[in-house]
């Protein structure tokens, strides 16, 4: 089966055809490679790398989160009525670091450890990789919109509405805008 995925990939490459999405099959189970090695690439204690794996093998028993999943899993953190379509796909993207579709306990981990215990710099970056949404390493007044609209959507409007209204587009727009005017 792998050297098949690999024949029709390849030959879609050389062609110059897009590869069709091939709907592989995850593996059953997924294990971080070792807790010395999590603890030197995030900054957690050894017993924080446990807790954290705890907690989320708990929400995600095979050890890979998809979209989906995560999408279910952010859900639970904010309150009913709340829009997180498309704030938790820019996050899941932004923690998916290889594309592959799916988020490790690696990715997992290094991307709360960005948030919770890295440099300005650090930060700063992972931001910048939210809002990057096509990932070409420039952000674009409509990215940058975007992103703002979801945050809004998730935290509430502006003027405290529920759903958008031109008064909330046009208070989002000019956040955006103020992004590019510094």
């Amino acid at each position: 089966r792998v050297w098949r995925v690999l024949q029709v990939t390849a030959t879609g490459v050389i062609k110059g055809d897009k590869p069709s999405h091939l709907d592989l099959e995850l593996p059953q189970r997924y294990r971080p490679n070792t807790i010395a090695g999590l603890c030197a690439a995030t900054g957690f204690s050894p017993m924080e790398v446990k807790r954290l794996y705890w907690s989320f093998k708990n929400d995600c028993p095979s050890g890979l989160v998809n979209q989906e999943t995560f999408h279910t899993i952010f859900s639970k953190f904010f309150p009913t009525g709340a829009n997180l379509s498309s704030y938790s796909n820019y996050i899941f993207s932004t923690m998916d670091q290889q594309q592959s579709g799916v988020v490790t306990f690696e990715d997992f981990a290094v991307g709360i450890s960005i948030l919770l215990k890295g440099t300005l710099e650090d930060k700063l970056r992972w931001t910048f990789q939210l809002y990057d949404v096509n990932k070409d390493g420039v952000l674009s007044f409509a990215e940058v919109r975007d992103v703002t609209a979801s945050i809004y959507d998730l935290m509430g409007h502006p003027n405290g509405e529920r759903v958008k209204s031109e008064a909330s587009d046009q208070i989002i727009t000019r956040r955006a805008d103020m992004a590019f005017q510094k």
